[in-house]
């Protein structure tokens, strides 16, 4: 059947455009199984087709949405022969929203499947297997997001659509935490009203909800402002920002004085004995109890002992340096992002834990020697790197280096790649785990436990 998009041409003129289309373009497989993103997988002809919304050992009927020389994309038409996994998805606007893309099975086996397949990725990309497989992270499958983004086309604020840059319009999100859902009918209304808004950010603190406005190029600020402060929504701190700038709280827009006293977020760590500001400009996991479980589950990998200090390399606003300082661990907290730095000392400061962490701004994707040196001489680190990977940091390590590396990971092709890398280096892969962080999603988070010389 190869070549349905390039025999296109040829094939009208042999047959009416419809007829050519169902018999060349709309086929059946049997689908394989699921690949990183979630979709389904067969084989047509020697040609391996990736198909959205199918799953393994399903008898399905597809159209191709693009063709490659080695692959092609198709869309689902119809399941002829369902997986007994498969379950109706709760969301009414799951067949066209790009929120999701895993509801149409059922939890556990999603679970299963992103087990299966960060292991695998370990193995085919790192050549490491780890010697010990520890239980996987997770919590509600529902209503379990703090954080979301949703874009803004002509006034209407939702989702993309799925593999589109159309907008689904959200007034209700079954995965958002029910202080984001609450307000989202609101926001939206505010945000038809107001003009000039492309951008949403919804952040929900344990108490609290902030909503950041980004603004496009050109916009009046001031006058936008004025807008929404006249549409107050009880419970929620309104941010504004222009083109790809930082958000301002709303009177600080209004009023410059006033930025400094800008409502902030709060999350809760270890029993909610630890409390961490942020705001709609920083960085915060999505997933509350999830990250929850992680930080006291990378407390306990770390294995620390009296005496002990820790390397927190990309520590952000200190989701694990400060919680690892409260409980008396001197903490080396370096991070790239000046401004995070800053808040970084200001919370420990807040905290009284200004003793035990003392804060470097360092870009960790061009770490000198030296640093390396100097980081080597502490015996523990903890790398929590964004997507693209700590392979600067662990390539220039020297002879000086920690007999423990704790890595947090959110993409398992870069740590896989970094595993191998560190494993080359004479260390060993004692432990790794799954946390499921993005439940409904194929999104897979590892942690990674490696000892020097085993």
């Amino acid at each position: 059947m190869g070549g349905w998009v390039g025999a296109l041409a040829v094939g009208i003129g042999k047959m009416g455009v419809l007829s050519f289309l169902l018999e060349v373009v709309m086929a059946v497989a049997r689908v394989e199984r699921l690949d990183d993103k979630g979709r389904g997988v067969a084989r047509v002809e020697g040609k391996v087709v990736f198909i959205e919304g199918a799953l393994p050992e399903e008898l399905v009927r597809f159209s191709v949405v693009e063709e490659k020389r080695r692959f092609a994309r198709a869309q689902l038409m119809e399941v002829m022969a369902p997986s007994a996994l498969r379950v109706v998805p709760p969301c009414p606007l799951y067949v066209r929203c790009g929120g999701c893309d895993l509801q149409h099975l059922q939890v556990s086996e999603q679970r299963a499947y992103k087990q299966s397949q960060w292991l695998a990725q370990l193995a085919r990309l790192g050549g490491v297997v780890p010697e010990r497989v520890g239980a996987p992270l997770f919590g509600e499958a529902w209503e379990y997001r703090y954080r979301a983004r949703l874009a803004v086309v002509d006034g209407v604020m939702g989702f993309r659509t799925r593999g589109g840059h159309d907008v689904v319009a959200v007034l209700d999100c079954l995965v958002l935490t029910q202080a984001l859902r609450g307000v989202l009918p609101e926001v939206a209304l505010v945000v038809a009203q107001i003009g000039g808004c492309v951008e949403v950010e919804l952040h929900a603190g344990d108490e609290g909800v902030a909503v950041g406005l980004r603004l496009a190029q050109g916009v009046d600020v001031v006058a936008v402002a004025r807008r929404v402060e006249a549409m107050a929504i009880e419970g929620v701190a309104w941010w504004l920002a222009l083109g790809r700038g930082d958000f301002y709280p709303l009177a600080g827009v209004l009023d410059e004085q006033m930025a400094k006293t800008a409502f902030l977020l709060r999350y809760g760590l270890l029993q909610k004995a630890l409390e961490i500001e942020f705001s709609p400009n920083d960085f915060t996991q999505v997933n509350r109890e999830v990250n929850r479980l992680m930080v006291e589950k990378v407390i306990e990998l770390l294995a620390l002992e009296a005496g002990d200090e820790v390397v927190d390399f990309f520590c952000g606003l200190g989701n694990f340096s400060l919680p690892l300082a409260y409980l008396g661990t001197q903490v080396v907290a370096v991070e790239g992002v000046e401004s995070m730095t800053r808040k970084l000392k200001r919370q420990a400061r807040m905290l009284g834990l200004s003793k035990r962490v003392r804060v470097e701004c360092v870009d960790l994707f061009k770490p000198s020697r030296e640093a390396i040196r100097r980081w080597g001489q502490v015996d523990k680190w903890l790398l929590d790197p964004p997507r693209a990977g700590a392979k600067a940091l662990i390539e220039k390590m020297g002879r000086e280096r920690p007999s423990r590396v704790v890595y947090v990971s959110c993409n398992p092709a870069t740590l896989a790649r970094d595993a191998g890398l560190l494993v080359a280096r004479g260390y060993v892969l004692q432990e790794a785990l799954m946390m499921d962080m993005f439940v409904q999603t194929a999104h897979i988070e590892c942690v990674a436990v490696f000892e020097l010389g085993g």
